[in-house]
């Protein structure tokens, strides 16, 4: 509490782009012990402070961070080093709290929030995140990469999941399995993403490389090379036609437990 004034109010903004007022503000915490909102813009969050809290202070914390440049939605994709993949769970006034899509061992990654935009600017692939992007284009390797992890982890969460890992089900039938739940998690619509179920049905190979992986991911009990099908079947310049394998098959070279 700032000397002369009998409450501290913060205004914050949310992930969703509204603005909330938190009265009686505790910075230690990042919330207040009463909250306002959402108001579409900072200036109506400030007009309801001053026709109900004449004697407050707005602390306004989030004017004091470098300015926001990337979206905090949650349930968003972003990449870190090396193109590694985290979704974005949640975020408060201090820090963005991050899962690991490619390694369900891990916790997971917090960014404190000051650091935020910077750290995603090393990356162009989080160029997608900006708030002025154009959100109708996205890289094909994200589209591909987010399709994947997104569908493993249904599958590793599934009924399917234990029959896998049982040494009695063979390759064809652990190939099966993969396919018809994918199948499974679009016609029920657990999964529910246009761009996903566009690039299945219409990108050449994009489905066997996402059957592939998953089973790489799930049935092997060693994966040798962890890259990803684009990855892996990238030219010699770095190019990667996604639907596309140089020798025109499906994937079959990295099978067998």
């Amino acid at each position: 509490m700032q000397e002369g004034y009998i409450e501290d109010i913060a205004i914050l903004q949310y992930s969703d782009g509204k603005f909330y007022n938190h009265y009686n503000y505790d910075e230690e915490t990042g919330t207040g012990t009463a909250e306002t909102g959402p108001f579409n813009s900072l200036n109506d969050a400030k007009a309801v402070i001053r026709q109900t809290r004449e004697d407050a202070k707005a602390v306004e914390s989030f004017e004091n961070q470098p300015k926001q440049m990337y979206s905090r939605e949650n349930g968003s994709f972003l990449y870190l080093d090396n193109n590694h993949l985290y979704r974005m769970e949640r975020s408060n006034a201090h820090d963005v709290y991050l899962k690991d899509m490619e390694n369900s061992a891990v916790a997971g990654r917090v960014i404190p929030l000051p650091s935020y935009s910077e750290t995603l600017a090393k990356n162009p692939l989080n160029d997608f995140l900006k708030l002025d992007a154009d959100h109708t284009q996205k890289d094909s390797r994200c589209v591909y990469k987010e399709c994947l992890y997104t569908l493993l982890e249904k599958v590793e969460r599934s009924e399917i999941y234990p029959l896998l890992r049982d040494r009695d089900t063979t390759e064809e039938e652990a190939e099966n399995l993969i396919r018809e739940k994918i199948e499974d998690l679009f016609d029920s619509g657990e999964v529910e993403n246009a761009v996903y179920s566009e690039a299945i049905d219409t990108w050449a190979h994009f489905g066997e490389w996402i059957q592939e992986d998953i089973f790489q991911r799930t049935y092997q009990d060693v994966i040798t090379d962890r890259r990803d099908a684009v990855a892996l079947y990238q030219d010699s310049k770095g190019r990667t036609a996604v639907g596309a394998r140089h020798d025109g098959s499906v994937c079959s070279g990295r099978k067998g437990r």
